[in-house]
Parts: structure tokens; sequence; C-alpha cells
């Protein structure tokens, strides 16, 4: 997947890999939002490598990063979701 910036309006949008130009999916509203959904997301594997409750720590992700903005979680196929359910799936090591 390729990551890009809009310079006009600040947004961050993913291409996937071998999909055409136009099949770009908006990811985040600002370099703000992606800084902030980072610093969200440490907290979040914090609490996965101590092995607290996994389904409250994803729901306490989720709610604080949608508050801050709506489009990381906006679709459940959105790269967030699937990076979020396979942590908590223990599909990956935190």
């Amino acid at each position: 997947m390729v990551v890009a910036i809009d310079p006009a309006e600040g947004a961050f949008y993913a291409f996937p890999e071998g999909a055409p130009l136009d099949s770009y999916v908006k990811l985040h509203r600002d370099v703000e939002s992606l800084v902030y959904a980072f610093l969200a997301y440490g907290d979040f594997l914090e609490t996965c490598g101590r092995r607290d409750n996994l389904d409250e720590a994803e729901l306490h992700f989720k709610q604080k990063v949608s508050e801050f903005d709506h489009i990381p979680f906006a679709h459940e196929a959105s790269e967030w979701s699937s990076i979020v359910e396979d942590i908590v799936e223990e599909n990956w090591s935190a």
C-alpha cells in the first residue's frame, strides 16, 4: 500500500498495491489526525502487551480516535480496523 498526502487539503490517502489509482481510500483528515491516531495506537499496544481486556482496549482506542477524526474507523474494512482486528485476534504480536 502507498500512502500519500493531498497538499491542498492535508488529508491522507491510501492506494492499495496493484489497484487502479482511482481506488484510493481516505485514511485521515490531516496530519494532526494521523499523529493523534499513532499516539493512541501506542497506548492501545501497551494495553495489549499487558494482556488486559483486549475487547475493552479495542473499544477505547476506536472511540478515542473516532472522537477526534471519524475517518479511520468509518468503515469496517478500513486499514485501521483491519490492523486492530488482527491484534485483538492475536494474529500479530503487540
